[in-house]
């Protein structure tokens, strides 16, 4: 797993981050954590995994690249909400969303 360097977190996760960062660059246990990833197919725009279920697979096709992480589902739901946002705010044709939501995600691998 890679920790993008735009990681995007709950204020939750935020607290605990040492912590968290550790556990997944070790690859270990960190049962309370969402994960915020890089989409599985090209059709999604990201993926919401649990971390016990990716820390689970020791195989990958590819390594799993976390954008954002939460203490809940309800809390990845909200980052991701807030992303869209951000991107819908700063359009101005919605048929162009797809596209700039996905230069929004790539810039997070930037930072």
């Amino acid at each position: 797993m890679v920790l993008s360097p735009g990681v995007l977190m709950t204020e939750n996760i935020r607290e605990r981050q040492t912590e968290v960062f550790e556990a997944i660059q070790n690859g270990r246990r960190c049962d309370y954590v969402y994960c915020i990833t890089m989409p599985s197919y090209e059709k999604n725009l990201l993926d919401i995994h649990p971390y016990r279920e990716i820390y689970k697979r020791k195989e990958y096709d590819r390594p799993f690249v976390i954008l954002g992480l939460s203490e809940n589902r309800r809390g990845a739901v909200a980052i991701v909400t807030e992303m869209a946002a951000t991107v819908a705010s700063s359009m101005e044709r919605p048929e162009d969303f797809r596209d700039s939501f996905i230069k929004f995600r790539d810039s997070l691998m930037e930072e």
